[in-house]
C-alpha cells in the first residue's frame, strides 16, 4: 500500500497516537478535549496525503527546498497549530517534539503493515519527510511569530501601568512633605515630633527618587527619556551623586572611599542623568554590601574614555545572574529573606542612561559573598573640545 493511501486508511489510528503523545505534553492542570490535542493534525496529513498522490516535479523540489512553494492547506494548518500550542502554554521544544512523534508514528505503522519495500515506498519516505520538515517549519515560525507579538503586547501593557503607577504614587508625595514640615515648625520645642517629622521627611524623599526612577524606567521603556548634553567634569557628578547616597551608607557603618582626583574628568553629559548613574550604583553597592563592609569608587582615564568603576566587598553575585542583572526586574534573590531586594529598577535605568550617553556599563563579581564591581564606560571630551567649550 501507498504511504498516502495508508495515511487516509488509517487516519485514525494516527491521529490516536497524536493525541495520546500530545496528551503527554499537557501543561500542568490542563484538561485538554479531544479537538485540542489533535488540533490540525487531521488538515495536515490529508494534505501530504494529497501531496504524495501527485507526481513532483524537479522545480517543485527546488521550491520546497527553499521554502517558496505556494501556500497549501497543510501549510496554513500548521501556521495555526503552531499559534493553538503556544495559546495552550506549550514550550517550543515540545511543539518540535509533536512532529517527531507523529514521524514516528506515520513511519511505524506504515511498516508494520507493508510485507516489502519498493521503489516507490522510498520516494514516499523521502516526501513524507520533506511535508513534516516544512510543516515543523510553518509550526516553528507561527509560534515564534505569535510569541514575539504576545510579548509586544506585554511589555505595552507594562509600559503604560509603570506610567500610571508612577504618576498616582507621586501626587501625595508633596501634600506629605508640606504637612511634616508644617509638623516641625509648629512644634519647634518637642523633640519626639520633630524626630518624627524629619524620619518622614527623609522617607518622602527616598520615595521621591524611587519614583522618579519608575517614571524614568517607564519613559526609557518608551523611548521618549530626555537626555541634554553639555561638557561636564565628572568630578562634580560624583560629588553631587554621594552627597545623596552617603548617609545611607553611614547608617549601615559602611567604609566609603573615593580615589582623589586631581585633575578635571572631561566628558559631555545630562548632569541631572549622569548623577542618577553614579548614585544608583552607590545605592545597589550599599544595599547588597553588609552592615560594616567596604564601598570604593575610583575613576580610569585613558585617551577615548573615562571608566568609573564602583566596588563593594558584599554578597556579590552567582555566574548565572550576571548576564540578567541590568534587565528590568530581573532582581534576583540575592538574599534568602529578599530584605535587601528591590524592584529591580535602578540598574536597568543606569544601562539605558548610559546607553544614551554613548557609552556602556559592565559587571564582575568573583561569586556569592566575594563583592561586585560595576564599570561604567563613558567617551572622554577630547581636550581641543573641552578648551573650546
Amino acid at each position: 500500500m501507498r504511504l498516502a493511501d495508508f495515511i487516509l486508511d488509517q487516519l485514525e489510528a494516527i491521529l490516536q497516537e497524536w493525541e495520546n503523545f500530545a496528551r503527554t505534553l499537557e501543561p500542568p492542570g490542563a484538561s485538554m478535549s479531544t479537538k485540542e490535542l489533535r488540533n490540525h493534525a487531521a488538515v495536515m496529513l490529508k494534505g501530504i496525503a494529497e501531496d504524495l498522490r501527485n507526481p513532483q516535479s524537479r522545480d517543485q523540489e527546488i521550491a520546497k527546498s527553499h521554502g517558496l512553494e505556494p501556500a497549501s492547506p497543510q501549510s496554513q494548518a500548521g501556521e495555526h497549530h503552531g499559534v493553538a500550542r503556544l495559546e495552550s502554554n506549550f514550550s517550543i521544544e515540545q511543539l518540535v517534539s509533536e512532529y517527531r512523534a507523529l514521524r514516528s508514528s506515520v513511519l511505524r505503522l506504515w511498516a508494520e503493515s507493508t510485507k516489502s519495500a519498493e521503489q516507490t515506498d522510498i520516494v514516499d519516505i523521502t516526501r513524507f519527510n520533506e511535508a513534516i520538515d516544512q510543516l515543523l517549519a510553518a509550526s516553528v515560525f507561527s509560534f515564534a511569530k505569535a510569541a514575539r507579538k504576545a510579548q509586544e503586547a506585554e511589555k505595552q501593557r507594562r509600559n503604560q501601568f509603570l506610567a500610571m503607577l508612577g504618576h498616582e504614587l507621586r501626587n501625595p508625595l508633596s501634600p506629605i512633605s508640606a504637612a511634616a514640615t508644617i509638623l516641625r515648625m509648629a512644634n519647634s520645642g518637642d523633640h519626639t515630633i520633630i524626630n518624627a517629622s524629619n524620619i518622614i521627611a527623609r522617607q518622602v524623599t527616598h520615595m521621591a527618587t524611587l519614583v522618579d526612577d519608575l517614571l524614568d524606567v517607564s519613559r526609557v521603556t518608551r523611548g521618549i527619556i530626555e537626555v541634554r548634553c553639555e561638557p561636564l567634569d565628572l568630578r562634580s557628578v560624583i560629588d553631587d551623586a554621594v552627597e545623596q547616597v552617603l548617609p545611607q551608607m553611614q547608617a549601615r557603618a559602611q567604609a566609603f572611599s573615593v580615589a582623589e582626583l586631581r585633575e578635571p574628568v572631561p566628558v559631555n553629559g545630562d548632569r541631572k542623568r549622569l548623577v542618577q548613574v553614579v548614585s544608583n550604583l552607590l545605592t545597589n553597592a550599599a544595599k547588597y554590601t553588609p552592615q560594616g563592609g567596604a564601598i570604593a569608587l575610583r575613576v580610569d582615564l585613558d585617551d577615548e574614555r573615562v571608566a568609573l568603576v564602583v566596588e563593594d566587598n558584599g554578597i556579590g553575585m552567582a555566574p548565572d545572574l550576571i548576564p540578567h542583572v541590568f534587565e528590568l526586574f530581573a532582581q534576583a534573590e540575592r538574599t534568602p529573606d529578599r530584605a535587601s531586594g528591590g524592584l529591580g529598577l535602578g540598574l536597568a535605568l543606569v544601562k539605558s542612561l548610559v546607553e544614551h550617553h554613548g557609552g556602556k556599563v559592565s559587571c564582575h563579581s568573583d561569586g556569592p559573598g566575594r563583592g561586585s564591581r560595576f564599570t561604567v564606560w563613558l567617551p572622554r571630551r577630547q581636550a581641543a573640545a573641552a578648551q573650546g567649550a
